[in-house]
Order: C-alpha cells, then structure tokens, then sequence
C-alpha cells in the first residue's frame, strides 16, 4: 500500500520492526539518509514507533514527521558538506510497541573508491550524463527539468543492466493524458509509456512516480534515448 504523495517505496517493499531492535549500517561516503514510512501521528490511541540515529557514535536530528502518513519520507540524514568524506556507522535504536517502524531504503553518497558494480544508483536531473534538446526547461525551482514540446528528447548514457524513469505530477499543469517513447542503443522501435494518464484529478503534488522501467538489459555500457509524444487536448 502506497500512503501519501511520495511515491511508492523501493521495490514495493518495506522492512518492519516491532519490540526493542537496531538497525546498523557501515559506509564510506560523505552523506547518508533513511527513509521509511512516517507513521509517527497516530489518532487512534496506538502508541507510534520511536527511533533514533547516530552516526559514528553521535545522534542526529529525526525529521519532522507530517500529520498523515507518507511513504518514502525521510526519516534522518547527514547532509553533503556536514560529513567528512571516508568510513561511517549508521547506527538507529527503535522501539515499536503499538505500531510497527517502517524502513524502506538507506542512500548514501559514496566515496570514490567504492564499486558501483552492483549498486542502484539514483541519478538527478542535472547529472552532466543526461543530454535534453533546446525545448526543455527547468520548473519549480529547479526541482525538476520539464518539456511541453512534441518531439523534445533526452539521451542518458550510463553502465548497468536497466534503468527506472522517476518523475513527478505537479497538480498546476494541464493533466490531460500525455505520452512518451523511449530507445535502449539505438533500437528502431521503441517502448511507448504513458505519462499522465487523463484521469487523475490530482490536487496536490505526486512525487517519485514511476514512469518507466526498462527491461534487464546485458550488464554495461548503454544510451537510453527518450522522446516526449505530446497529450491529448
């Protein structure tokens, strides 16, 4: 079950704990967050999950848990710049009595040393490997790049085995159903997938939504083209 406007979790799966547990993790890197589900106000009378995080011995800041309950929230971080760059510990002490604690990822920012070779990396819309034509655009302070422009294409070259479109619906533009095709090296026919679909009457943002996800492909260098088809007036 997906809860609230951040998208569905990693893989559709959650990782639960109830009672006394911990959770630890070591890395080598210059950032790190936990993400889970934020179920910390809670109406019913059922006692909410209570946490902790450290990092290498030192406790940091929980979030601010929002009122509803929201998947892919994040529950602690150690932002770029405040972390020096080489080996941590993550260390979170939970206790869940009434209602379990919900973990769904741990994302860091790894040295340079680390292999990737078998990691999944999220990468930003202004990574220098992501190439858009002239009609896309920058909107909602950068947030993300954008295009309303039949035919506007992007090229991402990247080494992996399959690779995941994550966008998000913004509730102030046209909702009309809109489509996309996208290309792995240069293939003539391409994979068509839907954007909007038309009917989601959406009066808040939707983050994190899954537009796409390719098929495993052989393990290494590819080029992933994406052309946007326009919508429906």
């Amino acid at each position: 079950m997906n809860l609230g406007g951040n998208g569905p979790p990693y893989s559709n799966m959650l990782l639960s704990a109830t009672g006394e547990s911990s959770l630890s993790f070591k890395f080598s890197g210059s950032s790190v967050q936990l993400v889970g589900r934020n179920n910390f106000v809670n109406n019913s009378g059922m006692i909410p999950p209570r946490f902790t995080c450290s990092i290498d011995g030192v406790q940091i800041p929980n979030e601010e848990p929002t009122p509803a309950p929201e998947d892919n929230f994040k529950l602690c971080d150690q932002e770029p710049g405040s972390l020096v760059d080489g080996e941590h510990f993550l260390f979170v002490n939970i206790t869940a009595s009434s209602l379990p604690f919900y973990v769904d990822t741990i994302e860091y920012l790894p040295s340079s040393s680390v292999s990737l070779s078998h990691a999944a990396v999220r990468v930003s819309h202004t990574d220098p490997a992501i190439s858009y034509s002239s009609t896309w655009k920058t909107y909602d302070n950068n947030f993300v790049n954008m295009t309303q422009t039949a035919g506007s294409e992007m090229t991402f070259s990247f080494i992996g085995k399959s690779v995941t479109w994550i966008g998000y619906y913004p509730p102030t533009l046209p909702q009309n159903k809109s489509e996309g095709v996208y290309f792995i090296d240069d293939e003539a026919l391409g994979t068509s997938f839907t954007i909007f679909s038309g009917d989601l009457n959406l009066s808040t943002k939707q983050f994190n939504q899954i537009f796409f996800k390719t098929g495993d492909l052989n393990p290494g260098p590819h080029v992933l083209k994406v052309v946007y088809q326009g919508s429906v007036q």
